[in-house]
């Protein structure tokens, strides 16, 4: 769930975030794997989010937001500041102006821009911002978020904002756990779809006794994501290749998952915002889904002190690298 820092900041949502393809859906209407998804990831994750009502006051941010503007009961200012404390170009008048403009076919933009953070001790730095409408439903007050914001800062001071990956690391005697290739791609594979599993998937794992140092179930669910990713949005006739290597980087031992697919493929531009919270491929409207899939695998594979490269080619098809830290010692057959 997102923080509420203060208690005094109002109810939680009743409904989130309207996908910007199908003004009728709404994430209340989403899957219960969804919503946790979308829940975690907004808890965790390393842009400050905020819930914002249509008088421009914070009714709700996650830790990063604390973490990069500081907490707003320490910013001296109403129980439920206005965002425009901490980002002055996202006034009420500009975000309810914002807010009311749609796309010819009536869906709710998604509004992108570059503005200047202050965070609460007067510091200053650029963000880039998104905005994205939501609907808390006909009957919810004026005090009801009418827009979730992600705040990315752009030039903020190094330790600034404190990962949860460094605060993980500042825990000393926590071995990570070690889980191997082959298992966890089996469990993966058995969270899809019967016909998918032997129709689609072809699969080319090295070594079996290969294992990874991390938790099991979020290395499952980030490559559930980019493997249900691939399915979606590629042709039901082609097939979707799971492989796996081992490879060295900067001395250290990597296990490296490879996902690919023969689908329409992402431009360059189109790669470089493949991993914003919410945002689609025009392709990818015609198929369901929220937005949140890269987001949600970068996240947990950044937990596991790995990272994700997303390498595609418009109409050849999308090849997403997951580089996920080896354990010290492989485990028995």
């Amino acid at each position: 769930m997102l923080a509420a820092p203060n208690p005094r900041t109002g109810p939680a949502p009743s409904a989130g975030p309207v996908d910007a393809a199908r003004p009728d859906a709404r994430w209340a209407d989403a899957d219960a794997a969804t919503l946790r998804a979308l829940r975690d990831w907004v808890e965790h994750a390393p842009d400050p989010v905020a819930l914002v009502d249509a008088a421009g006051r914070m009714r709700r941010v996650n830790p990063a937001f604390e973490r990069a503007f500081g907490a707003p009961e320490r910013a001296g200012a109403l129980p439920s500041p206005v965002l425009a404390r901490f980002v002055p170009l996202l006034t009420p008048p500009r975000l309810a102006r914002w807010l009311a403009e749609a796309d010819p076919d009536g869906a709710p933009r998604v509004h992108r821009l570059m503005a200047e953070g202050v965070s609460a001790d007067g510091e200053r730095f650029l963000v880039a911002a998104t905005l994205l409408r939501t609907d808390p439903g006909p009957e919810a007050g004026a005090d009801a978020p009418r827009c979730l914001v992600t705040l990315r800062p752009l030039d903020a001071p190094r330790g600034l904002l404190a990962t949860d990956a460094a605060e993980r690391g500042a825990q000393p005697g926590r071995a990570p756990d070690a889980v191997g290739v082959h298992a966890l791609v089996d469990a993966t594979l058995r969270s899809l779809a019967p016909a998918d599993r032997r129709r689609r998937i072809e699969l080319a794992l090295h070594a079996p006794r290969a294992a990874l140092a991390a938790e099991p179930e979020s290395l499952r669910h980030a490559l559930l994501q980019v493997v249900t990713n691939a399915l979606r949005y590629s042709s039901p006739d082609t097939p979707v290749s799971i492989r796996s290597r081992h490879d060295a980087c900067d001395e250290a031992e990597w296990i490296v998952l490879v996902v690919s697919d023969r689908g329409p493929g992402l431009s360059r531009a189109q790669q470089q915002r493949a991993f914003e919270p919410f945002w689609r491929a025009p392709t990818a409207f015609a198929h369901p889904g929220q937005g949140m899939g890269l987001p949600t695998a970068r996240r947990l594979v950044d937990a596991a002190g790995g990272w994700i490269e997303l390498k595609s080619v418009p109409g050849v098809g999308t090849e997403v690298e997951l580089w996920l830290p080896g354990a010290a010692a492989p485990l028995d057959a």
